[in-house]
């Protein structure tokens, strides 16, 4: 997973890629997912409900002429690298744990006149459901990639960190929209 965050992290800074314009339904930039995105919702005295879990509808603009198909990924950046308190009473994760990255979602080969993923069309997505008990606010960072090729070909699973350095040489424009989430009482206030 760690050559995966270099990998996401090379992306963003060494490409000269042009910017697309992303829309999530239902949040703004940097605001909270709705709880109908989430995989686990908070409720009072069992900590966790199980939540809708169906993705969200996402939308992006501004794709160059010479577009051949796109890529979604969706990370979550902040998970806790320590597990061993995750959901237990008594128990935090502090905010100043190292975190790594959690992959919820990713779409490959999405053809070039395709500009959204329609709410609940994909069950492939795995919603947030972060610890009751972490200090940190989680981010979704949902990135779609438009590609200067129409396929792109992965032995085996499609897994974003293979799909992310699969797709790193064909990125002609990308774009994000970020999500909050939280199950901590605390951090719902």
């Amino acid at each position: 997973m760690l050559t995966a965050i270099c990998m996401l992290a090379d992306i963003n800074s060494a490409q000269s890629a042009a910017l697309l314009d992303v829309k999530v339904d239902g949040i703004k930039p940097n605001g909270k997912l709705d709880d109908k995105y989430a995989a686990c919702i908070h409720t009072a005295g069992a900590h966790h409900a199980k939540g809708a879990n169906i993705n969200p509808e996402v939308s992006w603009s501004g794709a160059p002429a010479n577009t051949k198909s796109f890529a979604l990924i969706v990370v979550d950046p902040d998970i806790p690298t320590d597990f061993s308190k995750a959901n237990k009473e008594g128990a935090v994760i502090p905010r100043g744990m190292r975190r790594t990255n959690y992959y919820h979602w990713q779409i490959l080969d999405i053809p070039k006149d395709k500009t959204s993923i329609a709410e609940g069309q994909d069950s492939s997505y795995h919603g947030p459901c972060p610890p009751w008990n972490d200090e940190l606010i989680h981010h979704y960072h949902f990135k779609v990639f438009a590609l200067d090729v129409p396929s792109i070909k992965i032995s085996g699973e499609a897994t974003a960190p293979k799909i992310i350095n699969a797709i790193e040489d064909h990125i002609i424009a990308e774009g994000e929209a970020v999500g909050t989430f939280t199950t901590n009482p605390d951090l719902l206030k």
